[in-house]
């Protein structure tokens, strides 16, 4: 199978789930409750269409530049996400200190990571390191404070793709660094498994 294919492939699948997430979020009255996240869910599959819909139709610089502000604005959704959960949580335990350590451990571990993965033709984004980071760290508080089921489950798929996301952007920096193609396609691979993975998840979690 080509990489064209397997390209193909794990897009029109994740596509396939995250609009059933969505049905799924707004069908089970979640939507409601958790505002930002049904936001940030109904943004992926737009996104989705839209770059696959520009996809051979802009130069390459302009379909980057539409690109990278897409991805901006889905962190930004991130962190509206991490916002709203952090709010209930400040009101369960540790209040507004919890949500101090955690915009300062986000800080730290952004910094650190960015500096692991040194110089590169692909350098980690720093933006997505610290949400990586805040989500890592939302994810413990919620389940040590005892936070609401949904909560839970929003923030550990969100957790858990964020710890892959940034191991395999540092793996892709460090791929680019030594012109490993073939890493490079490998940790961008496990990246689109993994968030897939993590759909899936919710739809079985959110679905009780």
């Amino acid at each position: 199978m080509t990489s064209a294919a397997v390209n193909n492939a794990l897009w029109g699948v994740s596509l396939v789930l995250q609009l059933g997430l969505l049905a799924l979020v707004v069908s089970r009255g979640l939507a409601r409750r958790v505002v930002s996240f049904t936001v940030l869910v109904a943004f992926y599959p737009v996104r989705s269409l839209v770059l696959f819909a520009l996809g051979g139709r802009l130069a390459p610089a302009s379909y980057v530049q539409v690109y990278d502000a897409l991805a901006v604005l889905g962190l930004v959704l991130q962190l509206a996400v991490a916002a709203q959960i952090c709010a209930k949580l400040v009101r369960l335990r540790w209040g507004w200190w919890g949500a101090v350590a955690v915009v300062v451990g986000a800080w730290v571990s952004s910094v650190g990571v960015v500096a692991v993965a040194g110089r590169s033709p692909v350098p980690v984004d720093r933006m997505e390191a610290f949400c990586s980071g805040v989500m890592v760290l939302l994810c413990g508080w919620a389940w040590m404070g005892g936070a609401p089921r949904v909560v839970r489950v929003i923030v550990a798929g969100l957790a858990a793709y964020g710890v892959v996301d940034l191991v395999a952007s540092v793996g892709k920096a460090v791929a680019a660094a030594h012109r490993d193609a073939r890493g490079f396609a490998g940790w961008a691979y496990a990246s689109s498994v993994v968030y897939i993975a993590v759909v899936v998840l919710w739809m079985v979690a959110l679905r009780d």
